[in-house]
Parts: structure tokens; sequence; C-alpha cells
């Protein structure tokens, strides 16, 4: 997601969002420990990744500036669980 939206002229289609919410809905039944870090990372996500469609994305540059700046830091907080 970040690859795509910090790129201004880069084309994107809805399953950027949809897949990354569909990702959402199934981490918590992938958190077999109940991680509690890894369940507020998932919340992270959902709540600023999620948030507008991909129709909002294309249209508000600054709303996809944004996103994408978030991304990138949600990106550098879960290096610990997807290795860096």
């Amino acid at each position: 997601m970040s690859e795509r939206l910090s790129d201004p002229d880069a084309k994107f289609k809805r399953s950027l969002v949809g897949n990354l919410i569909e990702l959402t809905e199934l981490l918590p039944k992938l958190n077999f420990k109940n991680d509690p870090k890894l369940e507020e990372m998932r919340k992270r996500v959902e709540n600023q990744l999620c948030r507008y469609s991909a129709e909002t994305l294309r249209g508000s540059r600054s709303v996809r500036t944004d996103t994408a700046k978030e991304a990138d830091n949600i990106l550098a907080a879960m290096s610990g669980y997807i290795g860096g």
C-alpha cells in the first residue's frame, strides 16, 4: 500500500484496500497467543489504512499522501513481526 500510494502516478485497484480489510478481519483468528501488541497493530491498520475507499484515495492527494505516510509508519512499527 505504501509503495502504490507514495507514487502519485501509480494506478491501483479497489482490492488494494479490500485485501487489507480482509486481512484485518482474518488476523484475530490467527493470533493464537492473543498477543496484545499484534492486536494493537491490527487495529491500527484497520483504523488508519482501511478507513478510506480506493475512490477516496484516488480523488484526494492529501488523503493519499497521509495514508502512504501512515502505512510507512505502521510498516516500521511492524518490523519485529515481519523481519525488518
